[in-house]
């Protein structure tokens, strides 16, 4: 699952009509690169920016950030990549 920091540009004084075209623009343009770039994986956008909730939540302070999740919903591990990321799947699996 990708988590959007995508900055929607919002703005304390817009109107729910401003900020609705804004969520909307932004919205637009990651379902336009996921499609381009064939990113499999659903994403979830909400137009905070920095101050969405998940990413808050796991302190996540630099893009990209890497998590592996377990079936049991527990991180694995994070910052992997390569054959690193390789090798913590195929453990995970009992591979």
């Amino acid at each position: 699952m990708g988590i959007s920091l995508e900055n929607a540009g919002l703005a304390e004084a817009d109107t729910a009509v401003e900020r609705e075209k804004k969520l909307a623009k932004a919205r637009q343009v990651l379902v336009g690169f996921t499609a381009q770039q064939a990113v499999p994986w659903p994403q979830y956008f909400d137009g905070k920016y920095r101050q969405n909730a998940i990413a808050v939540g796991y302190l996540i302070n630099a893009i990209p950030a890497m998590f592996l999740i377990g079936k049991d919903g527990l991180i694995i591990r994070t910052h992997a990549r390569g054959p690193r990321l390789e090798a913590a799947v195929a453990a995970a699996l009992g591979l």
